[in-house]
């Protein structure tokens, strides 16, 4: 457990935080980051903007969306040529439209979802096989 030290200033230098080692002060220098209250106002350099849940019939290739839906079937696998291990998850919205979702290297999915939770996922759209879309990590 980290506990922080009460006194601890908001322009307190970052070498008093707890576990802050020297190779992350020249790391945090690097970013502009010397006291407490750079550390906090510290914004991310870009995000992206996935805007509101759009149903699967309203996906177009290669944009960015998210969509909100059941886990109708998820499982592991392992691709064909390469190898690699994957996770496979269909999700349906709610108006029955299906998009297929695809983790790679990350098995530990199929562990944390299961067949009927209600997910929220956001990505790049693609068209896949058959006129279906599918997002992957």
């Amino acid at each position: 457990m980290v506990v922080l030290n009460p006194r601890l200033a908001l322009d307190s230098p970052v070498a008093e935080l707890p576990k802050v080692r020297p190779q992350d002060r020249r790391r945090l220098a690097a970013l502009g980051i010397h006291t407490v209250r750079d550390l906090l106002l510290h914004m991310p350099f870009g995000w992206e903007e996935f805007g509101d849940p759009k149903p699967v019939s309203e996906l177009t290739d290669g944009s960015l969306a998210t969509v909100v839906g059941t886990i109708l079937h998820i499982a592991p696998g392992i691709t064909r040529f390469k190898k690699l291990k994957l996770t496979k998850a269909t999700l349906v919205d709610h108006a029955d439209g299906e998009l297929t979702l695809v983790w790679f290297n990350q098995t530990w999915v199929a562990k944390q979802l299961h067949k009927g939770d209600r997910v929220a996922v956001a990505g790049t759209v693609k068209a896949g096989r058959y006129n279906a879309f599918e997002m992957r990590n």
